[in-house]
Parts: C-alpha cells; sequence; structure tokens
C-alpha cells in the first residue's frame, strides 16, 4: 500500500482486504475440489502478499475449506493425488498459515 501511495495511487485498505479475502476463499474452495499443486502455492502467496502490506484478510473460509481436504486426507490417504504428495511441506505451511491444528487431526486418527 506505501508503494502504491509513492505512485499516487490511493487503494482503500477494507477493498483489498474483501479481495485478497475472496481471492483466498475461491482458491483454497478449488483446492478442496480439485487439488491441484499451483492453487496450494496461489493460497501461500495471497496469504504472503497480505502480510506484506499489512492487511488482514478473512481466512474463516479458506479455513474450512482446508481442513475438510487434511480430514479427507487423514481418514483416506491413498485418496491424495499424487501431485500433492510431493507438496507435503507446502501443504503443511498452508495449514500452519491458516492456524488449523493438524495435530488434533492427526491425534483423531491414530
Amino acid at each position: 500500500l506505501e508503494m502504491a501511495a509513492a505512485f499516487g495511487v490511493e487503494l482503500e485498505t477494507a477493498e483489498v482486504a474483501q479481495f485478497l479475502s475472496r481471492e483466498l476463499e475461491k482458491r483454497a474452495k478449488k483446492l478442496l475440489m480439485e487439488a491441484r499443486p499451483e492453487l496450494v502455492v496461489e493460497c501461500l502467496n495471497i496469504l504472503k502478499l497480505a502480510k506484506k502490506i499489512g492487511v488482514k484478510i478473512d481466512e474463516r473460509r479458506a479455513q474450512d475449506y482446508m481442513f475438510f481436504l487434511l480430514k479427507q486426507w487423514f481418514e483416506s490417504p491413498d485418496s491424495i493425488p499424487e501431485p500433492m504428495r510431493s507438496l507435503e511441506h507446502q501443504v503443511v505451511q498452508l495449514a500452519g498459515d491458516l492456524r488449523i491444528n493438524t495435530e488434533r487431526l492427526v491425534k483423531s486418527h491414530k
């Protein structure tokens, strides 16, 4: 936002937060339905951008979608698509960035 201001562009923080919230929600929903690696990266990038520019985004829907996806995978590990298996670190990072307690999921399926 500071950089935009330096160029004479005014961005409303609330509008930017709403836009990023919607984009994160859309990608998390697609991730739940399609589980494509690029969607994990896009979600991480949206969260990183929001943090970098200092806007608070609404993560609740993205958290829900990601929680349901992880729950499915914990209940049926064979359902994890092969391309997603190589992104384990990024998936765990995304869950952490969304403040999803993966330890509780692991404990509930032991």
